[in-house]
């Protein structure tokens, strides 16, 4: 059993993350505070200056209108069900831990680049859909809006279109992050629940 700080009950964690998501992004849209210079994901100058702090705040600034609209559209999608199925501390503590583990791979990769930068909750984002459809498998959610497929199947292509796409690279998307996303909201669902995982494996949920 993993003790864990309790948060107030009354707390929308997922409302305080899209609000403060969104706030953050849109001011550095639109004002000189130089918000994205200081927030952006620098493995350089994490590495060499210790910044460790760019880890969070990268996860709260986006490169464009689109890029944004995007990630906080899913996460309004599926983040609300999930907090209501696990509770807001578990909550929070899969979204804080998914952008830690979305990140360690890029940070050590590029430590020594200080041209590379990323930004955007990409990575969290994906570790709270893949939680989403750990509870809820069977789902139909709408690929691309359009094509009808359940839950379990979109997670495999997901997965595995991170997965493949983070070996090819060369589109400047940040699918690493995707993909330890993704395995991170796994992971951490299942340390949470370790009872899904016989029943995710054995297929038992899924038809």
């Amino acid at each position: 059993m993993i003790p864990l700080l309790v948060f107030p009950t009354e707390v929308s964690v997922s409302g305080v993350i899209l609000v403060v998501t969104l706030a953050v992004s849109l001011a550095d849209f639109f004002t000189g505070f130089g918000l994205r210079e200081r927030f952006i994901l620098n493995p350089f100058l994490i590495h060499h200056r210790r910044q460790f702090y760019r880890i969070f705040t990268s996860a709260l600034i986006h490169g464009d209108f689109f890029h944004l609209a995007v990630n906080m559209f899913t996460f309004y999608s599926f983040g609300p069900y999930l907090e209501r199925t696990i509770g807001g501390t578990k909550m929070a503590y899969l979204y804080v831990f998914a952008i830690v583990a979305s990140t360690l791979t890029t940070v050590f990769k590029h430590r020594n680049n200080p041209g590379y930068n990323a930004l955007g909750a990409s990575g969290a984002v994906s570790a709270v859909l893949m939680s989403f459809i750990v509870f809820y498998p069977t789902a139909m959610l709408g690929v691309m809006f359009v094509i009808p497929m359940p839950a379990w199947a979109f997670a495999l292509l997901y997965v595995g279109f991170s997965w493949y796409m983070s070996r090819r690279g060369g589109d400047n998307i940040a699918h690493e992050a995707h993909l330890w996303g993704a395995l991170s909201g796994l992971a951490l669902t299942f340390v949470f629940y370790p009872e899904l995982v016989i029943q995710t494996l054995t297929l038992k949920r899924f038809f």
